[in-house]
């Protein structure tokens, strides 16, 4: 589980061994999720079953690792790099 910095949780799909790096924060926009939510999917490759809401993969590594983006319906977020 994550304790993100406003104080709600975000429960990763993965195992818990796996460590990782989160940086979270808050979709600043005037916008609501359900109008930002189809540019995020048109723009990266959505990874279901990763996150209990939705995620992204932002950047992949040659490593076969990658940075991850999850968002949530009330707009806020997450940065994830899962350790190897």
């Amino acid at each position: 589980m994550l304790h993100k910095a406003d104080g709600t949780e975000v429960w990763p799909r993965t195992s818990t061994k796996l460590p990782y790096l989160s940086l979270a924060g808050v979709i600043e926009s005037s916008e609501d999720y359900a109008t930002i939510r189809p540019r995020l999917r048109r723009a990266y490759e959505g990874l279901p079953g990763i996150a209990s809401d939705d995620a992204f993969l932002v950047q992949e590594f040659e490593d076969g690792g990658g940075l991850l983006f999850c968002a949530h319906p009330d707009k806020n977020c997450a940065l994830l790099l899962p350790g190897n």
